[in-house]
């Protein structure tokens, strides 16, 4: 089994246990993330005036793709370790939101989600009805020895 097929394993194995968990249907892409597939990942899921929230630093593609469809990015934290910073989330902002999008591993900070993040960002998607991008285009070049999405 390759690296990249036993990355995308693990994430749709964590995918089902929600699903149960959630007793709701989550659908996951994974795609190569070209600039072709974020835009119609986005054009699929936003309308002009919607809002998407974005991982800050993140890449900037994900902000084009919306402006150009005529919706907004609205850009969260990372903490130090390099995990959304979802309770600083404005209530009203996730509210008004319909896709949030984080990159594990990220650019540039190479940090990746732990499985405690990787929860609470799909319990906190759940809460406020959000469709979640996990972005994996860097799952080749991770370095870290100790996350659990690592390939």
């Amino acid at each position: 089994m390759s690296d990249e097929s036993t990355g995308l394993q693990a994430i749709l194995t964590l995918l089902e246990k929600w699903t149960v968990q959630f007793a709701r249907s989550i659908y996951a892409l994974y795609n190569s993330y070209r600039m072709e597939g974020i835009f119609h990942c986005l054009f699929t899921q936003l309308q002009p005036n919607d809002t998407l929230l974005l991982g800050n630093p993140g890449y900037t593609v994900y902000e084009s793709c919306a402006q150009l469809l005529g919706a907004q990015a609205t850009c969260f934290d990372y903490d130090q370790a390099g995990q959304p910073r979802l309770e600083a989330i404005d209530p009203h902002q996730a509210r008004a939101a319909k896709l949030l999008v984080c990159c594990t591993p990220n650019n540039p900070t190479a940090r990746v989600l732990t499985p405690t993040s990787l929860d609470k960002l799909v319990r906190f998607a759940v809460h406020y009805d959000l469709y979640v991008v996990l972005d994996r285009v860097y799952a080749e070049i991770s370095f870290a020895e100790d996350n659990a999405l690592e390939h």
